[in-house]
């Protein structure tokens, strides 16, 4: 786990760094499934709203 190698790292340069490139890193990987996301729950609504009973078109 990140944070057992973390406890390892005295120096607080070092772990900010740390966490700047792990942020860099995971930013873009976090938008794509935060994008995904959204467009998932876009078509369930728009899918809700064009059965117009309301019933799960699945």
């Amino acid at each position: 786990m990140d944070l057992d190698r973390l406890e390892h790292i005295e120096d607080r340069f070092r772990l900010a760094e740390h966490a700047a490139i792990v942020v860099l890193l995971l930013e873009p990987v976090l938008a794509v499934l935060r994008r995904l996301a959204q467009e998932d729950e876009f078509r369930r609504r728009t899918a809700w709203a064009r059965t117009g009973d309301g019933a799960d078109p699945q």
